[in-house]
């Protein structure tokens, strides 16, 4: 399976850039993993809107779902039906302006890839997502801070796309992101072949995260929208 990077800041875009928005796919499958602020124009530079398979969304904060609420419109426009739409089913708000027919489940496959939903720590209803096709496993974090379950849900991944927000300095236990030194702990402990994090806040020195995350797994990398990564 291979990933593109259709956006990878938070809580906002950086000049030019876009919110999360991750892009699976293999063969004629491809499954939108969270769809930002600017995400669904980036799609369309690598899929036409009618090859979507399916949008899987993490939780409901706005720079993960915010383009997700013009999909059924875009598709409409466009002649093609709303693929199927995976969500959390709170906040209860943002849930009412997704496409009709969205749904939640805890397991569930489109086409090759297998999906798995476990809780994430963060302020909303939030998931992680581990996903498998044929023998590769693929874990995104989506955004959450530091849980017990985390070691064991990443461990012998493929690839990792952590949420990485925090220079050390500045994390603290109630914040809801990991730091980017957390995610290159979490890769090393669970043995993860490729670590990739995301979820980068345009006010904090990529620099600074990068350096962190390299102090303890020396290939860590920082998403970079276009990007892609064979798993």
């Amino acid at each position: 399976m291979q990933l593109t990077i259709l956006g990878n800041s938070g809580p906002y875009p950086a000049p030019g850039g876009a919110c999360s928005g991750y892009l699976l796919s293999q063969g004629d499958t491809h499954v939108l993993l969270d769809c930002g602020l600017g995400v669904l124009a980036r799609l369309q530079e690598h899929i036409s809107l009618g090859a979507l398979s399916a949008l899987v969304l993490t939780h409901l904060h706005f720079d993960h779902v915010s383009d997700a609420f013009d999909l059924a419109v875009a598709m409409e426009a466009s002649g093609n039906a709303c693929p199927p739409v995976f969500a959390p089913e709170t906040p209860a708000p943002q849930r009412a302006l997704l496409p009709a027919g969205a749904r939640f489940a805890r397991e569930f496959a489109v086409g090759p890839f297998s999906f798995c939903l476990y809780p994430a720590r963060h302020p909303v209803e939030a998931y992680s997502l581990v996903i498998r096709c044929e023998t590769a496993k693929f874990v995104f974090t989506g955004d959450t801070n530091w849980h017990d379950g985390l070691i064991e849900m990443c461990q012998g991944a493929d690839l990792l796309l952590a949420d990485g927000l925090f220079p050390t300095e500045m994390w603290q236990t109630g914040l809801p992101h990991l730091s980017a030194a957390q995610t290159a702990e979490l890769a090393r402990d669970a043995r993860v072949k490729k670590l990739v994090i995301t979820h980068l806040n345009p006010n904090i020195d990529p620099e600074t995260l990068l350096k962190q995350a390299r102090a303890i797994r020396t290939d860590a990398e920082l998403a970079h929208i276009g990007a892609t990564y064979r798993v």
